[in-house]
């Protein structure tokens, strides 16, 4: 379809054609060709558009899979989007758009595509609709005419869908539902779980439990702190909201989690049978030493000299959560290789150090610092002195000779997308950013016969010679270990002057040939 984006400019034809035949109009075709011109200007200005969005419809399906959808309307649901991809006409495309807690696209506007099983995870505990329209209309395509259809049970908890209504409104897309809505006569539900937000160690304090219940009936409710029953009580519920009262007593600090469950007989919606809170319990300054076997040690020793609480742990077996370390002021990280973390718990100390306020003292010994491998950890960013092992910490320099199979077998894929060969060429390209400036290193290729890359040179341009290993491709056949050794040692006895010298060989060995005498 021809649109144009500034219509009302084509009135300018009038005066502008009026004023032409009055005082610039000239016989001939000289006269017909400005008057053509003219009007090929006004149309410009106007802005002309042409449609090429095609024929057909968009169609976008918004599907419910929180927990709370029900498994029948979970089928009606999967089979309706069947009936919509048998039904397409000529031009017609279809999208699907899951969601529970997030929305994904499970499938983007196709002409064909039939949706199998979900592929993609989404939280069932939540219900963002508001989300799942919002992602539906960022798919639609402004030059065809498109539609949404929501399958759902009516249920949300994420922000309020009636801002994303609007918004496909004011896009000109309409937003039709289809509500499978379960018969709500008995039901009973924890309506709302009352916890202060936080109280002293040994304080005694009560909160409230709320249960709404669609007439009177019998049932249970069980009350669990972090994971464990402390209170059950069983009472008749009166139709409409009832209060039960519950007291306890904390002495740790920190935040301490309550879920509780409801259980009656008959209930026709179980989902919304449980509730959960938080309490923060505000506990004096306290310590977490981190040690390799759960000893305080000498430090602790300190500590308790200079009366600072404190809690020791073994690192390897401390889950380091930031629910876990809220009670804690500062942890002291005792002389530990960052093996014995992690990477995932060095990022929550990091996280507690950035977004919690919280203290860090790592202290040094032979398993620490840049020795330990904190070296482009996540806590190398935090902490106030770099972990990188500088020249002037070395006592002696390297030589290595690194020696990478491209052979035929390399290009097997692994997990992560990549291949055998990327992940040789990756581990290269680290092992030369972790040498120093007065350090030596050659990189040789092997498959048949061996290829130098970079012959034996210091480390001067670690990033020029980490790129050269980046860009080794396996050119196929098989791996010649023998040749390979060979190869390494002739660049090493050119680093006779080094004490320290190394070979690195990444193999899978999967089709070595004539390996020769490489153990000797």
């Amino acid at each position: 379809m021809f649109q144009f984006e500034i219509p009302a400019l084509l009135l300018l034809t009038l005066p502008l054609g009026w004023a032409y035949w009055r005082w610039f109009h000239i016989p001939g075709p000289s006269g017909w060709l400005r008057m053509v011109l003219l009007l090929l200007l006004v149309l410009a200005l106007a802005g002309p558009k042409l449609d090429i969005g095609g024929d057909g419809l968009d169609v976008i399906v918004i599907v419910d899979r929180s927990r709370s959808v029900r498994a029948e309307d979970r089928a009606a649901h999967r089979e309706l989007v069947r009936d919509l991809e048998r039904a397409r006409s000529t031009g017609d495309r279809l999208a699907i758009v899951t969601f529970g807690g997030e929305s994904r696209v499970e499938q983007e506007l196709s002409r064909d595509k039939q949706l199998g099983e979900y592929q993609r995870e989404i939280d069932p505990d939540g219900s963002d609709l508001a989300a799942a329209i919002a992602t539906s209309l960022n798919l639609v395509d402004p030059r065809r005419p498109a539609r949404l259809l929501v399958l759902s049970d009516g249920e949300s908890n994420g922000r309020a869908p009636s801002s994303a209504a609007r918004r496909a409104r004011e896009a000109g897309v309409p937003v039709d539902f289809r509500i499978s809505e379960r018969l709500r006569v008995g039901d009973a539900a924890v309506d709302a779980v009352r916890l202060p937000m936080s109280v002293a160690p040994r304080e005694p304090f009560q909160f409230s439990v709320w249960i709404a219940s669609d007439g009177e009936r019998n049932g249970t409710v069980k009350v669990r702190r972090d994971g464990e029953l402390i209170a059950e009580m069983q009472k008749r519920f009166r139709s409409g909201r009832n209060r039960l009262l519950f007291r306890d007593l904390l002495e740790t600090g920190g935040v301490h989690h309550y879920d509780v469950q409801l259980l009656t007989e008959n209930d026709p919606v179980t989902e919304n049978n449980m509730g959960a809170g938080v309490v923060r319990i505000e506990a004096g300054p306290r310590l977490l030493l981190l040690t390799a076997d759960g000893e305080a040690g000498n430090l602790g020793e300190a500590l308790r000299a200079a009366e600072l609480p404190f809690d020791v742990a073994r690192a390897a077996g401390h889950p380091l959560t930031l629910d876990t370390l809220d009670r804690y002021r500062a942890v002291v990280i005792e002389n530990l290789p960052a093996s014995d973390l992690g990477r995932l718990k060095m990022g929550r100390l990091a996280q507690f150090v950035e977004d919690l306020g919280g203290g860090l003292l790592l202290t040094g010994g032979e398993r620490s610092f840049g020795t330990g491998g904190y070296f482009k950890s996540p806590l190398d960013d935090v902490l106030p002195v770099s972990m990188e092992l500088r020249e002037e910490h070395r006592k002696l320099k390297v030589a290595m000779v690194v020696v990478l199979d491209r052979s035929g077998s390399m290009t097997a894929p692994v997990a992560g997308g990549k291949t055998k060969m990327d992940l040789a060429n990756l581990g290269t390209a680290e092992c030369v950013r972790l040498l120093s400036a007065n350090d030596k290193v050659a990189v040789i290729a092997v498959d048949s016969t061996a290829h130098v890359i970079q012959p034996l040179i210091k480390v001067t341009d670690p990033e020029g010679i980490a790129s050269r290993a980046l860009r080794i491709e396996s050119k196929g056949g098989g791996i010649f270990v023998y040749e390979a050794l060979v190869a390494a040692g002739r660049e090493l006895a050119r680093a006779s002057d080094y004490s320290t010298r190394h070979i690195l060989l990444f193999s899978d060995a999967a089709d070595s040939e004539q390996p020769g005498n490489y153990r000797e």
